[in-house]
């Protein structure tokens, strides 16, 4: 009897020796699970970050491209603002039609801030990961040109700067996990002068 006691009192400890191990074994991959999940957060920001700098980049160059394509600063000889003739025949008549194609350059600053931001935009509607969902708060941008003796009309994009912090959320109901990061107010793009318009 008392070797079959001491073999049940072995045989209990060893389950509750195995229970606890198995129970160790069960938090330590949870905890693996939780620092996976954040690294993946982690990662996601980055990914969304970068996404949004070259969003806003290529926006950017867009719309000016397609301003400055579309307009002309030898036009705006044709505007009031230029002092235009009345007179018909004279070479800076005055001319709604060709006024309005002139290339201004807070325009053409305008139309790339507008193309940025509809590109950032653009963003919320993509799945960048399926356990997360992202969401891209007050975007805000302004571009700045220089001159550039070179180009068609003048002007060059010089850099395009973040005039809010840009807010990034990220939300998983799988891993009970919420983040936010920011690109700060004040980071600037800066673009290459070409020389080609």
């Amino acid at each position: 009897m008392r070797g079959y006691l001491s073999f049940v009192l072995v045989l209990v400890s060893l389950q509750l020796v195995f229970s606890l191990l198995d129970v160790k074994d069960a938090s330590d991959s949870s905890d693996l699970s939780k620092a996976l999940s954040v690294e993946r957060a982690y990662s996601l920001h980055m990914n969304v970050k970068e996404c949004i700098l070259e969003a806003a980049r290529q926006g950017a160059q867009e719309g000016f491209a397609v301003y400055d394509a579309s307009h002309d600063i030898k036009l705006c000889k044709h505007c009031l603002d230029a002092y235009c003739s009345p007179i018909p025949s004279a070479l800076n008549h005055c001319d709604p039609f060709l006024c309005n194609q002139c290339f201004r350059e807070d325009e053409a600053r305008a139309e790339a801030e507008r193309y940025a931001l509809s590109k950032i935009a653009l963003l919320r509607s993509h799945q960048f990961d399926s356990d997360f969902r992202v969401i891209i708060l007050n975007e805000n941008v302004e571009v700045f040109t220089t001159a550039d003796g070179t180009a068609k009309n003048g002007y060059a994009l010089d850099y395009l700067r973040f005039r809010e912090d840009l807010g990034i959320g990220l939300e998983s109901a799988k891993f009970n996990l919420s983040a936010d990061a920011e690109i700060p107010r004040g980071v600037v793009i800066e673009y290459e002068s070409t020389g080609n318009g």
